[in-house]
């Protein structure tokens, strides 16, 4: 686990929503109401983000009233095809990972 992370790998998708959490919920805030009000609406947009990715969050500004512009939906656009094409890649890194790892191994059982 630690060598994953360590070269900027997520080991599962907990991790991936906790960091997206902590994200909007930062540890740093202060008042033990404020922190669990803050971790909870924290909680909330990264399950939206999550599974929706910015298109849910742009819908839940628009349940708001909250107007925004060409620019905003750009970057959505942009933002989602991102986070398509890395999770398509994500499978590809962690099988050449994996066969790195089990070369590695065997190379040190052989003494090598």
């Amino acid at each position: 686990l630690l060598k994953r992370c360590f070269r900027g790998f997520i080991q599962n998708n907990n991790e991936s929503f906790n960091a997206l959490v902590w994200k909007y919920a930062p540890k740093n805030t202060s008042g033990k109401a404020k922190i669990a009000e803050m971790h909870m609406m924290g909680s909330y947009l990264a399950a939206i983000q999550f599974n929706e990715g910015y298109t849910g969050l742009l819908e839940v500004l628009e349940v708001l009233k909250i107007k925004f512009g060409q620019q905003v939906t750009e970057y959505r656009d942009k933002q989602n095809a991102l986070r398509i094409s890395a999770a398509e890649q994500k499978p590809k890194a962690t099988t050449r990972d994996t066969r790195f790892q089990q070369r590695h191994t065997l190379n040190e059982q052989r003494g090598c």
